[in-house]
């Protein structure tokens, strides 16, 4: 237990070091961030306790938002310059400070002992809309790897992402107020950086904590319009845990609760925190906020948790609805009305579990453990 307090030391003066001051475009985030855990930690790739697991998650922000010019989320610029002034005009109020978009994750897990771990492939695309200022989309694609560990009573894994990001300006979806800026034509519409990621996930049966680092080569060349900074992914602080209790009284209920803090800067600070019931490991709630964000709720289920068909029990769906309790929230015209995100994960093995009659040798029977 010593070795591992003093290597969450270590790995936390190293982030504190690597941080500094520098400021940056945040990352996308999402709700059920328990579920793209080895999104935000490559250290916790390969803790599902199966040979392959498949997430993906789509989240569609700020539905029913307008920005300054009027228009609503998913519509097109014609349109926007029908939409009437007194819609404009009751938009206005904080509207440039806020983002509508989508967001599209699909990761992929892969554990083997052979490895002494696992690998992880997923790729993001985060469609940063009007309300920004500077619509444009950020495509991404990871390759991780995360060594895995005995480590006391539970499962340490180390890991690292090499990350290829592409930038891409939407000039076409532009204000009125940055399309006339004369630097937007100096605007390159597509960029491509390299970056890297680094995280530490220690497990235990009844608790789980990680931290990581992401963006470690640090901001790139920021783009200046009209006195605001676009497109300059500066470097994250991750830290995460839960635990799971198990009802004394009710052993059919575990009640999970869990946090996500997140740090860009000294003064751009941000946390979640949720607290999930799941029954009889099929079925699963629960309440989450976001510092300066909102309520959510979410409902998901396992269908097939319990049947002995292992290409199914892998199974699992979510859906969460957020809640903004900030003013963009107000429910009047030209204000959001929530988000929406909606998760799917499957897992399963690729070993056949053997079955044995008669004589037999054991000594090759295939665990998926570390």
């Amino acid at each position: 237990m010593k070795k591992i307090l003093f290597f969450w030391l270590c790995f936390a003066g190293m982030s504190c070091a690597l941080f500094g001051q520098n400021i940056g475009q945040a990352d996308a985030q999402f709700t059920l961030f328990p579920w793209a855990s080895s999104y935000y930690n490559p250290g916790a790739a390969g803790e599902q306790n199966n040979t392959i697991c498949f997430t993906g998650f789509f989240r569609q922000e700020y539905m029913g938002y307008k920005d300054q010019n009027g228009s609503q989320t998913g519509e097109t610029s014609e349109t926007s310059t029908t939409t009437s002034n007194s819609s404009s005009s009751s938009s206005t109020d904080k509207g440039s400070k806020y983002s509508d978009g989508q967001q599209f994750l699909a990761n992929l897990d892969f554990y083997s002992r052979k490895i002494h771990g696992a690998l992880t492939l997923s790729f993001l695309k985060d469609a940063v809309n009007r309300s920004s200022g500077l619509p444009h989309d950020n495509i991404g694609v990871r390759l991780g790897y995360a060594f895995k560990m005995n480590a006391g009573p539970g499962k340490l894994g180390i890991g690292a992402h090499v990350a290829f990001v592409n930038n891409a300006v939407d000039k076409s979806k532009m204000s009125l107020e940055v399309a006339e800026d004369p630097l937007v034509n100096e605007i390159t519409e597509s960029m491509m950086n390299l970056d890297f990621n680094v995280g530490a996930f220690y497990k235990t049966e009844t608790w789980y904590a990680g931290v990581s680092l992401s963006h470690v080569l640090g901001p790139e060349a920021p783009i200046t319009l009209s006195g605001n900074t676009y497109l300059e992914p500066g470097r994250h602080l991750y830290v995460h845990g839960g635990y799971k209790w198990i009802l004394p009284w009710f052993p059919s209920w575990v009640i999970e609760p869990q946090a996500l803090f997140k740090l860009n800067t000294p003064s751009a600070f941000g946390f979640d925190v949720m607290v999930l019931a799941r029954y009889n490991g099929i079925l699963w709630t629960g309440m989450s906020y976001r510092y300066q964000g909102g309520m959510n709720i979410m409902f998901g289920a396992r269908p097939f948790f319990n049947s002995s068909n292992n290409y199914l029990k892998g199974i699992d769906i979510g859906v969460a609805y957020d809640f903004p309790l900030t003013r963009i929230g107000r429910y009047k015209q030209g204000y959001s009305g929530g988000n929406v995100e909606v998760m799917i994960r499957y897992c399963f093995d690729i070993y056949r579990q053997e079955t044995y009659s008669g004589y037999g040798n054991n000594r090759y029977i295939y665990k998926n453990q570390y």
